[in-house]
C-alpha cells in the first residue's frame, strides 16, 4: 500500500511536469511538452533535492502509452504510402544509423562511457522512445537525455531558419 507521503510526491512530480509542459508550450519552445517537464522537474530537484526515485511502475505505464500511440499511427493508408517511399526510407535510415553509430564509437573512445549509453545518446529517433529504451536496458539515462535534448534543439534551431529561407526562395520562383 502506498503511503500518503508517496502519493504527495507523485502528485508533486505530476504537477511540476504538467506546469513545465504548459510553460514551455506557452513560451513556444520546440518540443515544449517533452522539454518543459524535464527542465522544471530537474530545476526543482537541483534547488530542493530529489523528489523521489524513478517509480518502476510509472515507466511501465509510459512505455505502454508510447506503444499505443505508435500502434495507432499504423493504418492501411500508412502501408500503402510506405510502399512508395521504402527505398528512400532505407537510404536515410541507413545513413542516420551509420553516422550515429560512428559518433557513438567516437564518444565511447573519447569519454570512456559505456557503449550502450553512447549508441542511444547518438541514435536518431524519438527522444521519448530512445530515453525509455536507455532506461530499460540500464544505460546511463541522464547522459542519453542530455545528448538527445541538445541534438533535438540544435536540429530544430538550425532547420527552422533554413526551412524559412527555402520557402522564401521557392515563393520567388513560383509566379
Amino acid at each position: 500500500m502506498m503511503s500518503f507521503e508517496y502519493i504527495l510526491r507523485i502528485g508533486l512530480l505530476l504537477s511540476l511536469g504538467g506546469l513545465g509542459a504548459l510553460l514551455a508550450v506557452k513560451l513556444k519552445l520546440p518540443t515544449g511538452v517533452f522539454l518543459g517537464p524535464i527542465v522544471l522537474v530537474a530545476a526543482y530537484q537541483i534547488a530542493f533535492g530529489t523528489i523521489m526515485e524513478k517509480p518502476s511502475w510509472f515507466r511501465l505505464i509510459v512505455q505502454i502509452v508510447i506503444g499505443i500511440v505508435l500502434g495507432t499511427s499504423v493504418t492501411k493508408a500508412f502501408f500503402h504510402s510506405f510502399k512508395k517511399i521504402i527505398k528512400p526510407t532505407i537510404m536515410v535510415c541507413s545513413a542516420l544509423i551509420s553516422g550515429g553509430f560512428l559518433m557513438a564509437v567516437l564518444i565511447h573512445r573519447l569519454t570512456g562511457w559505456d557503449i550502450h549509453t553512447c549508441i542511444l545518446a547518438t541514435a536518431p529517433g524519438g527522444q521519448a522512445e530512445i530515453i525509455m529504451l536507455a532506461d530499460s536496458i540500464g544505460a546511463e539515462t541522464e547522459k542519453v537525455i542530455a545528448l538527445q535534448l541538445v541534438r533535438n534543439q540544435l536540429v530544430v534551431i538550425g532547420l527552422l531558419p533554413l526551412a524559412k529561407y527555402f520557402m522564401k526562395y521557392r515563393e520567388k520562383e513560383i509566379p
